[in-house]
This record gives C-alpha cells, structure tokens and sequence, in this order.
C-alpha cells in the first residue's frame, strides 16, 4: 500500500527532472553545438573576425590612431556572421573575439611598421600619419584612402578605354566619375569625402590610361 501511495509522487518528481531543464534551455537559448558542427562554428567565428580586425586595423593605421582593437564595435558587439542556427551567442563571441584581436594585432604592427619606414606615403621615422589620398606614389599608383585607390584604379581603365576606342578625351564623360561612390563603404567615412577623392584620383589616373603624362 505504501509503495503504490507514494508512486505517483516519484512519477512527478521524475518528469520534472527531465521537463525543467529543456524548459530553461528554450528560456534561456542555451544551445552548444558539438562535435564536427562545434569545430565548424569556431573555425568560422575566429575566420570572420580575423578578417574583421585586419581590416580595422589598416583603416587604424591609414587615419593615425592608436592601436586599440576595443574601440570598434565590430570587436564588442562579436556578432559579424553570425546565425541561429550557430548555437548560443555567447560562444560565437569569444571565437570571433579571438580572431579579431590576432587580425588587428598583426595588421596594425606590419602596416605601422610600413608607415614608419616611409612606405604608404609614412614619414621615415616617427608614428604613423594619414597619407593625403592626392598624393601619387612615385612607383605607380595612388596611396591613401580607399577612396583614391578606387577611383585611381577605375580612371586607369577607363583612360585605357578611351584611348582605345579613340575617344576624345574626357574623364567626366564616365558614368562612374560622375556618380562618384564606386566601391564605397560606410566604414570609409563620409560619403561626400569619398567622392572628392574618389573623383580627384579618378582625372589623375584617366590621364595615365589614357597616355597624357
């Protein structure tokens, strides 16, 4: 009598132990992946976030601020690629972290080392220095800002072009001159700063490709 009084006690006890921690989980998302699917997600965390902090780190660098991975959001917020299917946030985050941290520290010690020995436009000894995106390297091409280097690059092909097809010669005439934002993105800046210099280096390298210097 005793055993089947207590029975449906221990019944209950029983599926509470098994339903409270899967309702904490789907409470909480607390969802690990494992094994192969648990190296994949750590693999492309840490990827991504190298990518991220190299990138930072060259646009640091570019715009002479001090080394710090922390300021960017990208590094705090440790989200970039991730989905839900990835399992807890949390654990993406400190992957990507690490990534980031190794991308940025590799890049800004290399590339301020470049500014220092006067390569990129950087002065031969001293901290690095914003390059002005006008100035042309004397070994081909335009160093600075992203901006200079795109439009550098296009006015090139474009000067190429219309020499080419003996077109007269004319940089405005290129729809990508006068839109002005080609390859633009939103970590460069001001928009309208991108198309000045994007449009100042797209008339020097016109006239390269073209064959007037």
């Amino acid at each position: 009598m005793t055993t089947h009084r207590y029975l449906p006690t221990l019944m209950l006890a029983g599926l509470v132990a098994v339903v409270a921690p899967a309702c904490a989980a789907q409470t909480y998302g607390y969802r690990y992946p494992s094994g192969d699917v648990y190296r994949d997600v750590e693999r492309r965390a840490y990827d991504r976030g190298l990518r991220d902090g190299a990138d930072e780190a060259r646009n640091d660098v570019r715009h002479g601020r001090s080394f710090s991975f922390e300021r960017h959001s990208e590094y705090r917020d440790a989200d970039n690629g991730y989905h839900r299917g990835d399992g807890e946030v949390n654990f993406y985050r400190r992957s990507y972290r690490q990534g980031f941290q190794s991308g940025y520290t590799e890049i800004f010690r290399r590339d301020a080392r470049s500014y220092d020995r006067g390569v990129y436009g950087g002065p031969v000894s001293g901290g690095p220095v914003w390059q002005d995106p006008r100035v042309v390297n004397p070994r081909g091409g335009y160093v600075g800002s992203p901006a200079a280097q795109n439009g550098y690059r296009d006015g090139v092909e474009a000067g190429r072009n219309d020499a080419r097809d003996r077109h007269a010669f004319d940089p405005r005439r290129a729809s990508r001159y006068r839109e002005g934002d080609h390859d633009y993105n939103d970590r460069y800046g001001s928009r309208d700063n991108y198309k000045r210099d994007y449009r100042d280096a797209f008339q020097r390298g016109y006239e390269e490709g073209y064959g007037r210097r």
